[in-house]
């Protein structure tokens, strides 16, 4: 789907990778950094003969998500019991569930 127009996108120029979705987009503003500038100055063949420092550029935060153990062997468990059986039955090329590619998005509130 093509996206025209996005407000959340505005600030940012066409190429910069941002986070659009769940944490990385709540964190955004503290996981972007901004872009710094420098000019420089060239002679007639393109070689360069100056340059002038504009702005330094400023890294964004790291952020470092973690889940509570317990929390993880119950997801665990759950998934091995409810959605391994699925695959090793629907799996159409005879491949282990290890060797079947799947995702899982889970939206918790």
């Amino acid at each position: 789907a093509v996206q025209l127009y996005d407000e959340y996108l505005e600030p940012y120029s066409y190429d910069e990778i941002i986070g659009v979705a769940g944490a990385e987009r709540a964190f955004e503003e503290y996981l972007h950094g901004y872009d710094g500038s420098k000019k420089y100055f060239l002679d007639e063949e393109g070689n360069v003969i100056g340059v002038e420092n504009g702005t330094e550029y400023v890294n964004g935060y790291s952020v470092k998500l973690t889940l509570d153990s317990e929390m993880q062997k119950v997801a665990e468990e759950s998934l091995d019991r409810e959605l391994l059986p699925r695959i090793l039955k629907d799996n159409p090329l005879g491949q282990s569930a290890q060797q079947t590619p799947m995702g899982i998005i889970r939206e918790v509130k």
